[in-house]
């Protein structure tokens, strides 16, 4: 039986449900089921659930079955959508982002390979017209370090470029007689002959291996150890002391040339400012390089790495050496024994001479070398002490009869005294 013949017999067998304001129409039934239903859901499922419209207008039994009774009747709660849309989008960035490394590696392999190959870090590539040493920035070096050794590449050809002018420099003042002599022109050649190689061999080197092992302990002392060099030859040749040598066209060189008279002297003057300014370029531009250079050796906690090794330098030298101090400090303490025994016999000789002399003139009322037999003697035939604190029997004997003595003599010279002092009063 449905709705409508209840509501007939209801009010007695007439149709009226039109009539009827306890009665609802499909569409509000139909409303009120889908709020009922949508009673647990959030705001946004609430709106999908009620622009959904279902296709039976009229309240059947069927409505009232398993699949369209609500979700938490079933005991079932609907998910957060918006929690699993991200942790689907998480997913999705995981998988793109392995993804993208394994092509990477891939893509690395296959380039390491063929620069393995292809590329031979020992073949000689600089310069491009003559090749004498190898230089491949972009192959060899991290790219943040690759601007360090790029400053450092520019450092050294200013400096290659100031040994080559001062040479030329002080030919030209050789040939036409500008007061170079052949030796000093031979000194330049030596300087110039040994600094361009030797720069390359020692501090560029030393610079190129720095960037490529990350800033190790070694390669950093090593570099510091060859760049000081470096920087005094820039201080030198820009300067140019007289005190050392005119080896070099620098300042003081210039001075004298711009002081001389003659067209010629003013362009030796030219050419040796022209120097002074290549030396002085290349010395500041090495001290950016140097600074640079400490600073990433700072960061990189090389200094507390730098003390660690010596202290574990320390302790290994002792334990490999653990006698060393010992007899260090042995040695020291016998020469301090040895000195002080030296100072006390000193003072045992000179009391017991005293006590020689003073003994000998009481006995005697003279002096020592006023006495026969004993003139000349004087008090080197004391005595002596010895060379210890302690005294020996027979050293002991000689102390006591000087003593006896002495106080012998004492008591003549008091007695004498008296006597002497009754004569003149009696006189008196």
């Amino acid at each position: 039986m449905d709705d409508e013949e209840k509501g007939e017999l209801l009010l007695g067998g007439q149709d009226v449900s039109s009539e009827n304001p306890f009665l609802l129409d499909e569409t509000e039934q139909q409303q009120q089921q889908v709020n009922l239903d949508n009673f647990y859901l959030n705001e946004e499922e609430k709106k999908e659930a009620v622009s959904i419209v279902p296709e039976s207008s009229t309240p059947s039994k069927a409505a009232a079955s398993s699949d369209s009774a609500p979700a938490w009747s079933r005991g079932e709660v609907k998910a957060d959508t918006r929690i699993q849309e991200i942790e689907r989008k998480e997913r999705e960035l995981a998988e793109r982002e392995a993804a993208i490394q394994r092509r990477e590696a891939e893509q690395r392999q296959q380039g390491s390979g063929g620069a393995q190959a292809s590329y031979d870090k020992s073949k000689k590539n600089w310069p491009s017209c003559m090749p004498l040493v190898h230089y491949d920035l972009r192959n060899d070096i991290p790219e943040q370090q690759q601007g360090l050794v790029k400053t450092g590449f520019y450092c050294w050809l200013i400096a290659e470029a100031g040994y080559a002018l001062n040479l030329l420099v002080m030919f030209l003042m050789l040939v036409t007689g500008s007061g170079v002599k052949f030796s000093t022109f031979l000194f330049t050649c030596m300087a110039t002959g040994a600094g361009i190689p030797l720069s390359w061999i020692c501090w560029f080197q030393a610079l190129y291996n720095l960037a490529q092992t990350d800033s190790g302990i070694f390669a950093n002392l090593k570099f510091f150890f060859h760049f000081s060099f470096h920087l005094l030859f820039c201080a030198l040749a820009f300067l140019s002391p007289p005190i050392i040598g005119d080896f070099n066209a620098g300042l003081f060189q210039m001075i004298y040339e711009f002081e001389k008279e003659g067209g010629i002297h003013k362009f030796f003057g030219f050419l040796c400012l022209m120097n002074t300014l290549i030396w002085l370029a290349c010395g500041l531009l090495s001290l950016w390089v140097l600074q640079w250079t400490f600073r990433n050796f700072r960061s990189g906690g090389g200094i507390e790495a730098t003390q660690q090794a010596g202290a574990s330098a320390l302790i290994a030298a002792k334990l490999i050496f653990p006698s060393s101090g010992a007899k260090l400090r042995k040695k020291n303490d016998r020469r301090r024994g040895r000195e002080e025994e030296e100072e006390t016999a000193t003072e045992g000789r000179a009391r017991l001479g005293g006590a020689w002399v003073e003994g000998v003139e009481g006995m005697t009322g003279k002096r020592v070398s006023e006495v026969p037999l004993m003139a000349g003697l004087g008090p080197s035939y004391a005595p002596r002490a010895p060379k210890t604190s302690r005294l020996s029997k027979e050293e002991e004997t000689k102390v006591d009869a000087l003593q006896f003595l002495m106080n012998a003599a004492r008591s003549k010279a008091a007695s004498n005294k008296t006597a002497n002092e009754d004569i003149q009063r009696k006189e008196e």
